[in-house]
């Protein structure tokens, strides 16, 4: 093979070596979010700090040795993983990184923050300018994050149970339920309170009901056995009498008695 068809071996190779690597770079992606954590998981040094996880989506181990993330579109570098070591992610696998503005306090802590009304997250190559994945996420609630759909990737949903390395579940697309459903969630003893004694309103209310009607009914039958008794039989006779001849009749009780 002479010099010219070696280089052209060569430059194929070098293309499809780009290729396989771009390709397997745009398995990573940003998967989940939380931008204000109070006591949802804690770091290494015990701290509550924001946090986003990526995942590799691909069907081979990634490492993003060099990779950069940052949450400015102006400046694409502003943290590093280091490129001296590996930070290796297998096949359908996460990798938490803390957003704590301390990159002292681990490799994988960044030199930025995440706001917690919301802004850009975008994951770059080791060239520092090919964006893998970028997201801009809203304003997410204190212990809510806000992460891809289990069964529908491509939308983002709001999770009341967070799943930092762990596979995600369904969410909840809006806010304002989501905002419902976390009040509830922290208030239950409040919420079983009321409805317990919601329900023993309701017994009440229908014990009461339900008496008053057995009285209503006992108080009919007993009219109608008097009144079909010897005493009533008299009185209503005497009732007609009194009415025929204008005659003013005693007065009487409803039990039948004079007085």
């Amino acid at each position: 093979m002479d010099l010219k068809n070696k280089n052209i071996v060569f430059i194929i190779l070098i293309v499809v070596f780009l290729i396989n690597f771009r390709a397997g770079a745009q398995d990573i992606i940003i998967n989940e979010i939380m931008s204000s954590n109070q006591e949802t998981i804690k770091d290494e040094d015990s701290d509550f700090n924001d946090w986003l996880e990526l995942k590799n989506v691909g069907e081979e181990e990634l490492n993003l040795s060099g990779y950069y993330l940052s949450d400015k579109t102006d400046k694409l570098t502003s943290w590093q993983f280091d490129p001296n070591k590996d930070f290796i992610i297998p096949p359908g696998g996460y990798l938490l990184i803390w957003a704590d503005e301390e990159p002292g306090e681990g490799k994988l802590h960044t030199n930025f923050k995440l706001s917690s009304s919301g802004e850009m997250i975008i994951l770059t190559e080791p060239d520092g300018v090919s964006i893998v994945n970028q997201v801009k996420f809203p304003q997410i609630m204190t212990d809510v994050s806000f992460g891809r759909k289990l069964n529908k990737p491509s939308k983002w949903v709001y999770f009341i149970s967070p799943t930092p390395e762990r596979k995600n579940n369904l969410g909840i697309s809006s806010y304002y339920w989501t905002e419902k459903i976390k009040f509830l969630a922290e208030n239950k003893i409040i919420i079983s309170l009321f409805l317990i004694s919601f329900f023993i309103i309701l017994v009440l209310l229908f014990s009461y009901y339900k008496t008053n009607k057995k009285l209503e009914f006992s108080k009919i039958k007993y009219k109608n056995l008097f009144e079909e008794s010897p005493i009533g039989l008299m009185r209503c006779d005497r009732m007609k009498v009194c009415s025929q001849t204008s005659r003013a009749c005693p007065e009487e009780r409803e039990d039948g008695i004079e007085f």
